[in-house]
């Protein structure tokens, strides 16, 4: 399916052992192709953790790891989930680097067949 939109989340100081809650209303029908979590100084996530929903339905069960939505289309997972509009995005990030991070977390979307 052809590219749409991306969303991103951009955040600069998340401290050490904190935790970046947000949420946003899906504008438009389309399908959440896949979650890209990028740490600011281009290193990798290794020890902070992530969980979304939507609509209520959790993805993630309990949590898993940033570096399981990778910071590129070669590391982040497919997800294919349909969503319309009015559907809300939660999620949770905490920041277990031992440092604080700054961090964009962008949602790629696609057409609907």
């Amino acid at each position: 399916m052809p590219f749409k939109f991306t969303k991103t989340f951009d955040y600069d100081s998340i401290a050490a052992g904190a935790t970046q809650d947000g949420s946003w209303t899906i504008e438009e029908d389309a399908r959440l192709k896949r979650i890209r979590i990028i740490k600011k100084t281009g290193e990798t996530l290794i020890k902070s953790t992530f969980w979304f929903q939507i609509n209520g339905v959790s993805y993630t069960r309990p949590y898993v790891s940033c570096q399981s939505f990778g910071p590129d289309i070669l590391t982040s997972p497919v997800l294919d989930i349909t969503v319309k509009k009015g559907d809300k995005f939660d999620f949770s990030l905490k920041n277990n680097e031992g440092a604080t991070i700054g961090v964009f977390i962008e949602l790629d979307f696609e057409e609907l067949a």
